[in-house]
């Protein structure tokens, strides 16, 4: 039922495999993100299509790849666990595009291409690092809110701190023990 009314309504029933949209993400409940893989995916040759296609010079693609890509991928970054192949898929289709656009070659090294502009690098986010970004964001937004879900995530940094049984912080050093 709804409210004060007695108008009934079905809950359809989904298998644990098969993923259902939800604000904007498709979630599984068995932590797969292979239909929200692919819808990416997909967005993201359909953001390098329009690239290709437009007319914009070097400085508006970049704006375009900073201000409508990223933000229109990215939006399920916080919660979505992309490898780092994953996320490389990602990338290739609007890179490639976007380096052209920037009177690259497409074949530009990768290396230079996300590297930091102090080194010779372009400074082009890559979408990798752009998801470890939200990630950390969210969790911080929670934990310094206060919020039940911050509250929780407190807990297990320090239960996590306390497994690991060293002195330091374990988000400050993450070298491997030896």
């Amino acid at each position: 039922t709804r409210g004060m009314s007695n108008d009934t309504s079905t809950i359809e029933r989904l298998e644990v495999t098969k993923s259902h949209k939800t604000l904007g993400v498709r979630l599984e409940p068995l932590g797969i993100f292979n239909d929200e893989f692919e819808f990416l995916l997909k967005k993201s040759k359909a953001f390098a299509t329009r690239l290709q296609a437009s007319s914009l010079g070097s400085y508006d693609s970049l704006t375009f790849y900073r201000t409508s890509f990223l933000p229109g991928v990215g939006y399920s970054f916080p919660v979505v666990p992309l490898s780092f192949n994953a996320s490389k898929q990602l990338q290739i289709p609007i890179t490639s595009v976007l380096l052209n656009k920037i009177s690259f070659n497409r074949n530009f090294p990768r290396a230079a291409t996300y590297g930091p502009l102090c080194y010779g690098g372009l400074a082009i986010p890559s979408i990798y690092v752009e998801q470890g970004i939200a990630k950390i964001g969210l969790i911080m937004r929670h934990m310094c809110s206060e919020s039940e879900l911050g509250k929780l995530l407190t807990i297990a940094l320090r239960a996590s701190q306390l497994e690991a049984g060293v002195s330091w912080d374990i988000l400050e050093n993450t070298e491997p023990i030896p």
